[in-house]
């Protein structure tokens, strides 16, 4: 029950390491999914969600039995035009889904937290402090308390961990590189790979839950959803389509002890098929759309990140505008030479922090901390003011 509660607090508490894109994966689209179940749970377990029409001596037990089979039972559609006694009942008739509506939706809810999940469980292994660097600098927004001094020691510690990582690598015997075959082929890269990884699991979710959902509802075509909407646009309703019917016919026996089971057939109305056609309907179009969002955000992301000239770009803009925000007279402005040697010390994982970091705090933070890191590494800050930062912290630990 630990686990349970500490992972629905980690889910709740506000991420710091991801973009917009991936919260409407497992933030928004997973809320809408919770709510649209416990909505339909409340409906079919807690009122009315099927109506039939009994015979007219039924008394009120034989009017309840009926209800209650006819929900568990699946139901079948049956045109106006057709009589149940020429009607060819079979398993592809049947309607077998809308007792099972807001578990299955409960279920697309957990699918679209799993990449989340493997994110989260996997970018420690990168070396780097992913979640203690992002969640300083985002709490830094509005925090009177981020001075100088927390500003040089995060950048000191980026600078360190990069480094670290970096030297570990290389110190690496010649049968450890070419054991660790994994580690190898990502070399500077791996929390950016993981990081593509997680956006291709989301861009595979949604995949799948498009073919999901076609099976779930008894469709073999993916573009089910497209077709239902051209056919409503065109005025072909449920009468004519057969999709989402609102009523269907419901066969079940009773026992009779004289003889044989008696066979009944009653047409009820499943009211609940009004709110399906209208959610499914709904999270066919919001799934594309995620769909369309996430491809595009995937190849922007390559593009930031694979493209080495992209990388010193953005690195020599930042360093340009954490200069500038410095207002350090006696320092030059970073040169383009300085910038790719930058580039290359930071790796491709440092400088996905710092667009994360951009991204979840602010621009003006994260130019200013990796300004810092660049002058720790080409040190260009000046000792005696290290000394003095060093003496304020001390005096602020004796009080």
């Amino acid at each position: 029950m630990d686990r349970i509660g500490n992972f629905l607090k980690s889910w709740a508490h506000q991420q710091n390491d991801d973009d917009f894109v991936d919260r409407l994966h497992y933030k928004v689209t997973t809320v809408m999914l919770t709510s649209l179940s416990f909505m339909i749970f409340a409906k079919e377990y807690g009122g009315n969600p099927i109506r039939c029409w009994p015979s007219p001596e039924w008394t009120g037990s034989w009017v309840e039995y009926a209800h209650d089979i006819c929900f568990i039972e699946n139901t079948y559609y049956l045109p106006l035009d057709q009589k149940p006694s020429k009607f060819q009942r079979g398993p592809d008739k049947e309607i077998n889904y809308y007792q099972w509506v807001p578990f299955f939706l409960l279920g697309q809810a957990i699918l679209y937290n799993l990449p989340s999940l493997f994110w989260r469980n996997l970018k420690s292994s990168s070396g780097l402090h992913v979640r203690a660097i992002l969640s300083m600098t985002t709490n830094a927004v509005g925090n009177l308390e981020f001075d100088e001094i927390a500003k040089h020691k995060l950048a000191e510690f980026i600078h360190n961990t990069i480094k670290y990582r970096t030297q570990k690598r290389q110190n690496q015997t010649f049968l450890q590189k070419w054991l660790c075959i994994i580690e190898r082929l990502q070399g500077d890269s791996r929390l950016a790979i993981l990081y593509y990884t997680k956006k291709i699991l989301f861009l595979l979710t949604s995949l799948y839950q498009l073919v999901l959902v076609g099976r779930f509802l008894g469709f073999s075509n993916t573009l089910w959803g497209f077709d239902s909407i051209n056919q409503l646009r065109n005025g072909q309703t449920w009468e004519k389509t057969g999709i989402f019917p609102r009523v269907t016919m419901c066969d079940f026996q009773i026992r009779n002890i004289a003889g044989p089971p008696k066979t009944f057939t009653i047409q009820c109305v499943l009211m609940a098929n009004m709110i399906n056609e209208k959610i499914f309907l709904g999270m066919y179009c919001w799934i594309c759309i995620l769909l369309a969002i996430t491809i595009v955000n995937l190849f922007q992301w390559w593009n930031n990140l694979s493209n080495s000239s992209n990388r010193v770009k953005y690195i020599y803009n930042a360093l340009i505008a954490g200069h500038s925000i410095r207002k350090i007279e006696a320092e030059a402005k970073p040169e383009y030479d300085q910038a790719q040697e930058f580039t290359e010390f930071m790796t491709v994982d440092g400088v996905l922090i710092f667009r994360l970091m951009e991204i979840n705090s602010s621009c003006l933070i994260s130019n200013d901390v990796l300004y810092e890191v660049f002058r720790i590494h080409f040190g260009l800050f000046d000792e005696q003011k290290q000394k003095e930062r060093e003496q304020e912290e001390q005096k602020n630990d004796d009080r």
